[in-house]
């Protein structure tokens, strides 16, 4: 679907066959339930995106660009590597679901991760970013059993509530990195 740069807010909703979808004038624009969905093309003007049970694989969070729906990647089972360093207001960090992601790039200016967040993220490897990162909720990596690499591994040093991370599954070169005994 190509929309003219004149459309400024797309909203689509269980579009099944779906699979590209070019929004160049679009300020805010919500996909959800589009398992075949793959691709989107937008400009600078982008400030929210929503994109659910989608078929995307790969995001780079345009500038200026902010999630303000908790769920806004929830359930992206094709989604293996995520920008949002760039993301201006990130009300919520929530991927859960997320089966297949890899590689998240969080911005360095969050000071928190949501409930659940990475909740489901059985294959995540890599987070890279949140450098301001203050507080963690025991349930925010939950089955995330593939933890290998955390840029900003200095929160976890100052998590003092045994029962987070008990509840957290690291991998043995993570546990080292972090140097936490679990």
């Amino acid at each position: 679907i190509y929309y003219p740069i004149s459309v400024k807010n797309v909203d689509i909703r269980n579009a099944q066959t779906l699979r590209f979808v070019s929004a160049m004038g679009a300020e805010s624009i919500s996909i959800c339930h589009s398992p075949y969905l793959e691709r989107i093309k937008f400009g600078k003007s982008l400030r929210n995106i929503y994109l659910p049970y989608t078929g995307i694989m790969e995001f780079s969070m345009p500038q200026k660009c902010g999630l303000k729906y908790s769920d806004a990647f929830r359930g992206c089972s094709n989604l293996r590597k995520i920008d949002l360093s760039n993301c201006k207001d990130l009300e919520y960090v929530c991927f859960s679901d997320c089966s297949n992601l890899v590689d998240i790039t969080l911005p360095n200016n969050i000071k928190s991760l949501d409930t659940k967040a990475f909740s489901g993220c059985r294959n995540l490897k890599i987070i890279k970013g949140g450098e301001q990162v203050e507080a963690l909720n025991k349930a925010t990596f939950e089955d995330c059993y593939s933890l290998e690499f955390i840029d900003n591994w200095t929160f976890f040093k100052n998590v003092e509530d045994e029962k987070l991370l008990a509840n957290l599954y690291f991998t043995k070169e993570i546990t080292n990195q972090i140097g936490i005994v679990i």
